[in-house]
Formats: structure tokens, sequence, C-alpha cells
């Protein structure tokens, strides 16, 4: 099917999604945009609120991990005994 060479596509309103999901799709997928500015400028204030959010949700990991008992570098579920 045309530029995807599949039958199967997700729709996504990027404006309404959560900033990890947008910069995500902005990064690897195929964004549909009329107006090239306006995708540039979006593109680069959801990259940026990304980023910005990247190092509480590390810190939120780490803090919900260590409550589960579960080591950032142990799956959950093999924690200490």
């Amino acid at each position: 099917m045309g530029v995807l060479h599949t039958g199967e596509v997700d729709v996504l309103v990027l404006d309404e999604a959560p900033p990890l999901l947008a910069a995500g799709v902005l990064r690897e997928g195929y964004v549909c945009c009329r107006d090239e500015e306006a995708l540039r400028e979006f593109t680069r204030d959801r990259l940026v609120w990304a980023a910005d959010l990247q190092p509480f949700l590390r810190w939120h990991e780490r803090t919900l991990l260590r409550a589960l008992g579960a080591s950032p570098t142990r799956p959950p579920g093999e924690g200490a005994i």
C-alpha cells in the first residue's frame, strides 16, 4: 500500500498524545502535515518536552522499583528475598 508497503496503519493525533509517545512517532514514524514550518516547530517542542521529562521519569521508575523490592538492574519480581 503506497509508501508504507502495508495494509496496517495506526492513526494518532500527536498534539493530544503523551509527550514520549509523540516524540517516538516524530523520531521513527511517518507524519503527514501540510505545513512544514508548523511541523518543524511542533517536532522541536515535543522533543524538548520529552527530553525535559526524562530525568523525572527515570527517578520515578527507580523509586517505584525500590518500593516494589526490585532493582533497576533486575526485572520486577526478582527482588531481594
